[in-house]
């Protein structure tokens, strides 16, 4: 039985995900970050367990070389946290079903994850990707 984290705690958490998990590809803490029973709600579908995690963030990786996710908020409330973020990196992959731009982009988002038992259980995410379906607005060179 894991104790209550409290909202500082799993603001941490979260802040580690992205910064060693997503920004540094750290895949060898998913486990420690990660509850077994995960769920990432993703536009494209959902994601289960560690392995959905470590699959989403490989993803991401391979569609954006130099991944950098800014945080740009971190707010808390009970067990779950919410983060404002823009991913920024050169689009050679696809993305959410869009095909490579070949040019840095950032793409603004927002996450609410939920804390249990000292882990991240479940993830819901959204993306603004009009930026790269209407060239030239979140694209910069």
């Amino acid at each position: 039985m894991y104790p209550q984290t409290t909202l500082a705690q799993n603001k941490e958490i979260v802040r580690r995900f992205v910064e060693e998990v997503v920004n540094r590809g750290r895949i060898d803490l998913v486990t420690d970050l990660i509850a077994a029973d995960y769920v990432f709600h993703c536009p494209d579908g959902d994601l289960y367990g560690p392995l959905g995690a470590r699959l989403n963030v490989e993803e991401l990786r391979i569609a954006l070389s130099d991944l950098h996710m800014d945080l740009t908020d971190l707010v808390g409330e009970g067990d779950l946290v919410a983060r404002r973020f823009i991913l920024r990196g050169v689009h050679l992959g696809p993305f959410l079903g869009l095909e490579p731009t070949d040019e840095d982009v950032e793409i603004p988002g927002i996450a609410l994850d939920r804390i249990a038992n000292g882990r991240i259980a479940e993830s819901w995410i959204a993306f603004n990707t009009l930026g790269l379906v209407h060239a030239g607005m979140s694209v910069h060179t």
